[in-house]
């Protein structure tokens, strides 16, 4: 085996993948895990009651973007069921 020391330098961390799951079922979190559909499923980078921040940035460290080995940025989604499909009918 190759061994190699603790002190061996190395890039800082990337920024990973966050979903922000808003208002779903435990049974569709269950599902979502385990990679099961979830019916009506809707994903947006906004969300319209969400008024924070979200920081998905890289780490520092010996390499940086735009070397190879440099960690990226991450993304982040909301994940939201959509109301189910319905009818609109006027009358006058």
């Amino acid at each position: 085996m190759n061994w190699q020391s603790g002190t061996s330098q190395g890039g800082g961390g990337g920024g990973g993948r966050i979903a922000v799951a808003v208002g779903l079922s435990d049974n569709d979190l269950e599902n979502l895990i385990v990679g099961a559909p979830v019916e009506r499923l809707t994903a947006s980078p906004t969300h319209p009651d969400f008024e924070g921040s979200i920081s998905v940035t890289n780490g520092v460290g010996y390499f940086m973007p735009p070397h190879e080995y440099g960690a990226t940025s991450g993304t982040w989604t909301f994940l939201r069921i959509a109301p189910p499909p319905g009818s609109v009918l006027l009358v006058r």
